[in-house]
């Protein structure tokens, strides 16, 4: 006769059943990863004193039910729609450092989610593309009371048509009512359009200084940054010494070579060297007005162009480049180069893009941070100099001075420990062999993709911008054909 053996209960997750420990602790180990299968239960009923251990809430909405009769509803929440927009690091802010004056999202990201959710339009290809394209002109729209009678007319042509309707609803649910937070012209001279340099810092910070790894310890996020710090400040002064162009200064050139297109002629002078127009070389219908402000700063850090003499505040522009990406553009620099008076070796002059004042700050920082490294060695200099005082002065017998001497050989021996640089033994190489080939490696990403519509030309702008104007139009023909747009 063989007796049943007791079934052994498992109490982690599960309410599994086996007959022999061992099979129970192996289960353990390969499923739930933990090994102690009798650590600390989370969470305890909170109904009436009942304190009924508990391992996942799941159980506990089961328990509340069979045995307190208690019903709880979950809802199930999708975050799935609007994903680039995810207000984690803006919440993480604002409990720290308080209110912001402004919230922006970043353009990119704006017009990656329209495009994605085109597929809810129905009705052909073309008529996405139209849609797509009004809301790009949309976002461009730099007048706030341009942009508030355009929005409203958007919705309500979303809405009529049945092939748009929904996504007029998803329009005007995610985005009509904070237009603050993704339409230019209520950005306008803020100097940000993207978070593309906040995202690769944050790349970098956690590929490279964090070797991938979630890190939770603060202590080690902190090190990090330290580290990051450091490496900026030593690239930053290696970009100074080989006098390399920040992108800023880089986009300044290129304006300035394309001002050289722009000629006298086609700049109109409203007041006296005050306010200038200029007309669009790529559409010709649309002006641009140019508004002197002030004089150049002296300010070592601000924008510049040196040809030009002048800085990102000593005019104004009404162009994108200038009220969105806060360049000094090529506008401003035509208007700089005809009407202000220039030295006669200022348009041979080399742009001194190795700031000197930056570059001796930068040097301050280093040396700061040698200095505190010989700081640590600083006791060790000081009771040194005490030791040559001592022995010049004083007379010791025999003993002691056997006892000193060996001190200090203890001493040294630590102090060559630390200075000694451990060389690893070279194997021999057979220089017949060939090399390795290169390790050749392929990205195993899907592709997604990509639609074909593209921003609107010049044509399609002018014809958008008249259909959203009048009401009574209720459809926008565009002919794009010979359509060649050169900016």
């Amino acid at each position: 006769m063989s007796s049943s053996a007791p079934e052994i209960k498992c109490s982690i997750f599960c309410e599994k059943t086996f007959k022999v420990q061992k099979t129970l602790d192996t289960h353990i180990k390969k499923y739930h990863k933990n090994g102690d299968k009798n650590r600390e239960t989370r969470i305890i009923c909170p109904y009436d004193e009942c304190n009924e251990p508990l391992f996942k809430f799941s159980k506990l909405r089961i328990h509340l039910f069979e045995k307190h009769n208690i019903t709880i509803e979950v809802k199930e929440l999708s975050f799935s729609t609007i994903a680039d927009d995810a207000p984690a690091f803006y919440n993480a802010w604002i409990a720290i450092m308080g209110p912001v004056e402004h919230r922006l999202l970043c353009t990119w990201h704006v017009d990656k989610n329209w495009r994605q959710n085109l597929s809810k339009i129905s009705g052909g290809s073309e008529k996405k593309s139209i849609v797509y394209k009004t809301l790009r002109i949309l976002l461009q729209t730099t007048s706030i009371e341009e942009f508030k009678n355009n929005l409203q007319n958007v919705i309500k042509d979303l809405k009529q048509d049945k092939d748009t309707y929904t996504f007029g609803v998803y329009f005007e649910k995610y985005y009509s009512k904070r237009p603050e937070c993704w339409a230019y012209c209520y950005r306008l001279r803020l100097g940000i359009n993207t978070n593309m340099y906040l995202e690769s810092f944050h790349k970098v910070l956690k590929h490279i200084y964090l070797e991938g790894k979630r890190v939770k310890r603060l202590d080690k996020t902190i090190n990090a940054l330290i580290k990051y710090s450091r490496d900026s400040l030593y690239k930053r002064l290696i970009k100074l010494s080989k006098n390399i162009p920040t992108e800023k200064v880089q986009r300044v050139r290129q304006s300035h070579n394309s001002s050289k297109l722009i000629k006298l002629e086609q700049i109109q002078i409203v007041e006296n060297k005050k306010v200038y127009i200029i007309r669009s070389l790529s559409n010709p219908s649309q002006q641009h007005y140019i508004i002197k402000t002030d004089e150049t700063c002296t300010q070592s850090s601000c924008l510049k162009c040196k040809k030009c003499d002048i800085c990102i505040h000593t005019f104004q522009c009404s162009c994108i480049d200038n009220v969105i990406k806060a360049n000094i553009c090529k506008h401003i620099h035509a208007c700089a180069r005809e009407f202000i008076s220039l030295d006669g070796n200022t348009e041979n002059t080399v742009f001194q893009d190795s700031d000197m004042t930056e570059q001796k700050k930068l040097m301050d920082m280093v040396a700061t941070s040698s200095h505190h490294k010989a700081h640590k060695n600083q006791t060790i200099i000081s009771q040194t100099q005490m030791i040559l005082g001592l022995s010049s002065t004083n007379e010791y017998s025999n003993e002691n001075l056997q006892k000193i001497e060996k001190k200090l050989a203890e001493v040294l021996a630590i102090m060559n420990e630390g200075g000694q640089t451990h060389l690893k033994t070279v194997e021999e190489v057979n220089v017949q062999r060939k090399i390795d080939p290169q390790l050749r490696l392929y990205s195993t990403k899907k592709k997604s993709s990509k639609t074909s519509i593209a921003k609107p030309s010049v044509n399609e702008v002018n014809a958008i911008i008249s259909g959203l104007k009048d009401d009574n139009n209720e459809t926008i023909n565009v002919h794009n054909v010979f359509d060649h747009s050169y900016s």
